[in-house]
C-alpha cells in the first residue's frame, strides 16, 4: 500500500470512528515501535483533513533498563521532529506482595499502569480521544489467544476499534492495516523506529503465538474466514444492543442503582441475558476491570432464581447487590464499592 493510500485510509478510519461533536484533538500512544511510529507519522501527514491537534504520549515501563530509557528519548525526539507535544510518564512498580492478586502478573500490571497514565494524560491535557496503534496482526493474535484459552465469553470480540474508557474515547484506526504495510511504509520513507527486545523472546505466550501466525493464517482467505466469524458474532451482539436500547426506556437508573422489569430478562435467550445484563452492570460499575465485571457462574444463579420466580437478595462480585422482587430486579453498589 502506498503512502498516499495509507494516509487516505487512516483519515477515513478516523472520520468514521470519531465520536460526534468532539474536538478533533488526538493523543497518540507511542512506544516508539514500528506500529506507533508509523501511526504518529501518518496522523501528522493526514493533517487538516481530519485532525486539528495531535500529541504523543509515551509510558516508560522501566522493565528493560537503558533500553526503556532510549525508547523514551526516541519518542521525545520524534515529537520534536513532527512539531507536536509529547507527554512522558515512568512506572514505579509497587512491591509484588502489596498488590491485589489480579495485578501481580508483571505484564498485566504494566499494561494497567500504561493505560492509567494514558487516560489520565488525555483528561488532564484535554484530549477527548486517544489512539493506539493496534493493527491487523494484533487482532489475529488476540483472537487466536482467546480461542486457545477456550473461546469463551468475548472471544469473538477481539480488539474493539472504538471504546470509551474512564471518560476518554480510545480508537484503533489501524486494525484493518497489516503490519507489513506499516513496515513497508517506514522503509520507503526511511523513518526510524525502536525494536522492543522483549518481543523477540519466546518467554511470553503472545510472542510464541506471533511466530506461529504465519502458519495458522497463511492465506488471505483464512484471515477473512476468521474475521467473518468475528463479524457474525458482532452482528449478533448488535442485535442484543438494539433490544437493550429499547428496553432501557422502561428502566429506572441513577448513580449506583438500576431497576428493570423481571420480564425483560425472562424474555431473552441465555446468550442475550448474559450480554444485556453485563452491559448494564458495566454501566453500573464503569471503573470495573475488563469487559465483564461479573462472570457467568454468579449470573447463572441469578437466572435460576429468576426462572423459578424466587425473590431475595444476591451478592454478586464487585460489590454489586441484586434484589429480586416480585416484578422487578434492582441492582445497586454496596457501600464502599
Amino acid at each position: 500500500m502506498s503512502k498516499e493510500a495509507l494516509v487516505e485510509h487512516l483519515a477515513w478510519r478516523l472520520a468514521s470512528l470519531w465520536p460526534a461533536n468532539l474536538p478533533r484533538k488526538l493523543l497518540i500512544a507511542c512506544s516508539g515501535g514500528p506500529d506507533s511510529a508509523a501511526l504518529a507519522h501518518l496522523c501528522c501527514q493526514a493533517g487538516d483533513s481530519c485532525l486539528d491537534q495531535v500529541a504523543l504520549a509515551h509510558f516508560n515501563h522501566g522493565l528493560r533498563g537503558d533500553e526503556s530509557d532510549q525508547d523514551q528519548i526516541f519518542v521525545e525526539d520524534l515529537s520534536r521532529r513532527l512539531g507536536v507535544p509529547c507527554y512522558a510518564g515512568k512506572w514505579t512498580p509497587l512491591p509484588r506482595e502489596s498488590l491485589p492478586h489480579q495485578d501481580r502478573n508483571p505484564q498485566a500490571a504494566a499494561r494497567k499502569a500504561r493505560y492509567d497514565f494514558l487516560l489520565e494524560t488525555a483528561r488532564q491535557e484535554d484530549y477527548p480521544v486517544l489512539a493506539t496503534a493496534h493493527q491487523r496482526e494484533d487482532q489475529i493474535e488476540t483472537l487466536l489467544l482467546n480461542f486457545e484459552r477456550g473461546g469463551g465469553d468475548g472471544a469473538w470480540l477481539g480488539i474493539r476499534d472504538r471504546i470509551r474508557m474512564q471518560g476518554v474515547w480510545v480508537l484503533r484506526p489501524l486494525l484493518e492495516t497489516s503490519r507489513q504495510s506499516l513496515l513497508d511504509y517506514l522503509a520507503a520513507e526511511r523513518l526510524p523506529y525502536r525494536i522492543d527486545s522483549s518481543n523477540l523472546t519466546g518467554k511470553y505466550r503472545r510472542n510464541r503465538l506471533r511466530a506461529e501466525i504465519g502458519e495458522k493464517i497463511k492465506t488471505e482467505s483464512a484471515y477473512q474466514a476468521l474475521l467473518q466469524k468475528r463479524q457474525e458474532r458482532i452482528q449478533e451482539e448488535q442485535g442484543w444492543l438494539r433490544i437493550l436500547d429499547e428496553g432501557r426506556k422502561g428502566f429506572l437508573s441513577s448513580p449506583g442503582s438500576l431497576v428493570l422489569p423481571r420480564s425483560f430478562l425472562e424474555a431473552l435467550p441465555e446468550d442475550g441475558r448474559f450480554f444485556c445484563l453485563r452491559e448494564l452492570l458495566r454501566d453500573l460499575r464503569p471503573a470495573a476491570a475488563g469487559w465483564y465485571p461479573v462472570r457467568r457462574a454468579p449470573l447463572r444463579i441469578l437466572f435460576t432464581w429468576l426462572d423459578n420466580g424466587k425473590k431475595g437478595t444476591l451478592c454478586l462480585p464487585g460489590g454489586i447487590r441484586a434484589e429480586l422482587r416480585e416484578r422487578t430486579l434492582r441492582f445497586s453498589l454496596s457501600a464502599g464499592s
